[in-house]
Order: C-alpha cells, then structure tokens, then sequence
C-alpha cells in the first residue's frame, strides 16, 4: 500500500506531497493520491492512483533517474513525443506528465496513464481458460490499433506480451513506444536494437538493413500463436539459435523465400542449415480454429515482402464481423515526429522539458519564459532562428563525437580478432596438455579437473565470439551493426577477465 511520509531533507516542493511505496520515495502532484504499487520493471515503478479533480483512476509511472543512461533517457523521450499525438482506442492513453520540482534540474520523471487491470503476459501465464472468441477478440484490438500506428507511418518494434494492457472486459491497448520510430512508409535502413528477441523478425534476425512494418507483423504472429498454445513458439537462446527454431518449424527456405537477404553470410548460413521439412501448425495447435490457423501461416512467413499486412490480416475471413472501417480514425500525426539518436544528455532534457509544457502550458510563464505579445512576435523570429540554428548545431556536433566514438571502438576491436584467434590456439594446446596430465595422473585430482573445466569453458566462449563475429561482421558500416552487448563483451574479454561460457553472451538485447 502507499504510505504517506515526510518530504526529504523536511523541505515540501509546492503543490507536491510524498509516498513511499516498495522503499521508492514518490513526489507527485496533490491532485493524484496513490493507492497501490502494481508492477516494478527497469524503468521504475507503477502504481494506481486517483485523480481527486476527476475521480477517475490513472496509472503513475516513476522512471527513477533517467539521464543516467542516455538510451534510456531517449527512449523516454520518443515515447512522450509518439504519445501526445496517438489517439485510438487500442493504444493507451497518456494523460499527464507531472511538473518536476526543480524545474529543469530534475532527475525523474512521473507519468500518468490510464489504468488497465493487467497484461497479455499474466494472462497467457494464468490458468484461465481462453475461448475462441477471446483470441479472435484480443487479436482484433492488436491488428487494430497497429493498423492505426502503420497509417502514421510509426513502427512499434517491441511487441510482446507484456506491451499489450488488458482490462477485465478483454479491452486491450498497445503500449510501451520507447523503441518506436517513425517511418517513411517504405523499407528503410534503422539500427537500434529492436524487438524482444523471441518476437524478432527474420529480416532482423539477418541484420538486413532495411526493414518496414512487416516486423510487427511477425511479432503479432508470435503473440497470437502464444496465445494459442500459452507458450512462446519460438523460445530461442540466442540468435542463431533463433533463427534454427524458426526454419523448424517453417521448413528449408528455397532460393526465393531468401532473396531479400542483403548479408552473404547470413544467406551462406540459412543455406547451411540441414533440410527439415517443417510442421505443421495444426500439429502445433491441433484445438486452434482453421481460420485462426490460415491467418497465422500468413503472418509468420519468413519473407517480409510475402508476409500479411495489418489491413489484410484485418480483412481476413477470421475477422469476419469484427471490422467496421468506418470506426477506425484517421491518424493526425506530424511527420516530424523521429528524434536524432545522436544528441546528448542536454538536449534530450531541453526536448522533455518541452514536452512537460504541452500538458501545463501555464508553467512556462513561472518558470520565467516571457510570454509574447502579436505586435512583439515579428521581432523575435530572428532570434527565435537563430536558436534553432544553435540546436542543429549542437546535434550535428554530438551526432559526430557519437559517430568517431563507435568508429573507435569497432577499430580497437577488429585489432583484438587476430589475438584472440592467437589465444584461441594457446588455450587449446593447454587444453590438450592439461588432458594428458589428467589421464597420466589417473586424474583424481579435483585441482586438475576444475582447471579442464575452465580452459574448456573459455575455449568454446571464444570459438562462439569469433563464429558470430564472422557472421554478424560482414558491414560496410561495422560500427553501425555490431551492437553494443557484443562490443563489451569483448571489450571484456580484452582484458584477460574469466568468463563464463555461455550463449546468452551473444545476446542482441
């Protein structure tokens, strides 16, 4: 439950009171009172709250700290910035983002959505049983507000179970937009990481460069087989493994499923995998509805430009009845909505700060911002421009230390694969060594056994390290494609630090 407490240091900011909740001090506005804390994740906490002005119960999110981590802190702001303008039914709602304190000091951030009672995840995890009408219903919705999304050219690129809200009444509404961007409507080279790594789709999986909506169509596709089987159907461990999960249960890819692939190796890879013939999803989900079936084989089709898209998924005979195109809005969605991913920490804090004023718009007179009269607006332009001059500026200059930086790194590494091949060889001839002082020692020497254990540990972590950067490496902009897990990782093993083996270490996320 939430206890009321005193403010830190005995100082109360103005138009605040203070909560402690799960040991996390919260200071939010006197209009909202929390009731209970409802789920904790990396960003922060949630909890359930009501607005005293309206009555009406909302959903506070504290994000603790968040310029401690720039790509934290410019996911919060891609999703302030998606969030403002989206407005549909199947997405949620974000009311309000509180007014910090110490003005443009502060360190976190409280935003209030609407509440819903849980998410597709509990739900899948619970024993409740789910009728054919639930599926139908709840893949509705999804379909639904990702056809919203795509009209404005926005990509999710983090479906998942646990993005999706539900409500006891199985309304259901797409949520969590940090790793949203916006597109040009057609493929287009993005990097980032992108998608939980079991709803990832192929084209991702294959570090092609270029991606479009179709990878949130794959993602619908996993969720919805989850949802008829309560278990993931592509459960990987890392992502070569994934890709092997996948071709199992697609079947071997002929020479035209693997066309759009634009990385040699990754095709010479798909091409190496063993001949499998595939199953079938009726063997997979022997209970599910025919329709739901056909309608799943669409989705999940290894080539992005075969798979479904989101208005013809909507206008499958699955869906029948379930459509009314007069319903759906049209998005009114600026087109200027994608953010530098190379700008720092004080821009990332200027542009949330703007934000913050869209929902209070009275505080930019208190915190000292004139406000402008129609005969005095002609006079400010030209110093209005030459603000905005000074932010390209400032972005063109972090966007360049950001590039040289990875430039750097990538350089470093590819001078530490010719050592670690080196140091592949020695561990192998110690290996070697060790093995025959353990057999002539008749090896019951505890001392010798962990020794083997370790030397072989490290050697299969390096032959892994080299195996997926032989694979993943092949870029003429390396620095744009190896992701940043890979590179401490081996910036890690760099220094001689023990490891242990194991292929979550090659993880993309």
């Amino acid at each position: 439950m939430a206890m009321m407490v005193d403010p830190p240091n005995g100082i109360r900011s103005e138009g605040k009171h203070y909560y402690s909740m799960w040991r996390t001090l919260f200071e939010i506005d006197t209009k909202y009172v929390p009731i209970k804390p409802i789920g904790r994740g990396a960003y922060g906490i949630v909890c359930s709250s009501i607005n005293r002005e309206t009555n009406e119960k909302v959903a506070i999110k504290k994000i603790n700290n968040v310029f401690d981590n720039r790509i934290d802190a410019l996911r919060t702001l891609r999703e302030l910035k998606l969030l403002r303008h989206l407005r549909h039914e199947n997405v949620i709602a974000l009311k309000d983002i509180m007014m910090p304190a110490q003005n443009k000091n502060f360190r976190d951030v409280y935003l209030v959505y609407e509440l819903m009672d849980t998410d597709l995840h509990q739900i899948i995890k619970s024993p409740q049983p789910l009728s054919n009408d639930h599926l139908q219903y709840f893949l509705f919705q999804l379909l639904r507000g990702l056809k919203y999304l795509h009209s404005a050219n926005i990509l999710h690129r983090d479906l998942k179970p646990g993005n999706l809200l539900v409500n006891s009444n199985c309304d259901l509404k797409i949520c969590d937009f940090g790793l949203a961007r916006a597109s040009s409507g057609k493929s287009q080279f993005m990097t980032e990481y992108v998608v939980t790594r079991w709803y990832r789709a192929p084209e991702l999986l294959l570090c092609c460069e270029k991606y479009g909506t179709s990878i949130d169509v794959w993602s619908v596709g996993c969720i919805f087989a989850e949802l008829l089987g309560r278990k993931p159907i592509f459960p990987g461990t890392e992502c070569l493994n994934q890709l092997k999960l996948i071709i199992n249960v697609l079947g071997t890819m002929n020479a035209n499923d693997i066309g759009f692939i634009d990385n040699p190796k990754a095709r010479r890879f798909i091409k190496s995998l063993s001949y499998t013939p595939g199953i079938p999803l009726s063997s997979l989900y022997p209970n599910a509805n025919p329709l739901a079936l056909d309608l799943l084989g669409k989705m999940l089709v290894f080539d992005p430009s075969k798979r479904i898209s989101v208005a013809e998924a909507l206008e499958h005979p699955y869906m029948s009845g379930l459509l009314d195109p007069n319903a759906d809005p049209a998005p009114q969605v600026p087109n200027d909505l994608d953010i530098d991913e190379d700008i720092e920490e004080d821009v990332i804090r200027e542009l949330m700060w703007e934000e913050m004023l869209h929902y209070h718009p009275q505080a930019s007179y208190s915190t000292g911002t004139p406000s402008v009269s129609s005969s005095q607006e002609t006079d400010l332009l030209p110093e209005m421009d030459q603000k905005k001059r000074k932010r390209m500026l400032s972005n063109r200059q972090s966007a360049r230390r950001s590039r040289e930086r990875k430039q750097k790194h990538v350089e470093d590494l590819i001078e530490q694969v010719s050592l670690l091949k080196k140091e592949n060889g020695q561990i192998l001839t110690i290996l070697n060594l060790t093995r025959q002082n353990y057999v002539s020692f008749e090896a019951e020497n505890s001392v010798l056994r962990t020794q083997m254990m370790e030397l072989t540990s490290r050697l299969n972590s390096l032959n892994e390290i080299v195996q997926n950067m032989n694979f993943y490496g092949n870029t003429s902009e390396p620095h744009m494609m190896i992701p940043d897990n890979f590179i401490n990782l081996w910036s890690f093993l760099c220094k001689n630090q023990p490891i242990m083996a194991s292929s979550e270490m090659i993880q993309f996320y």
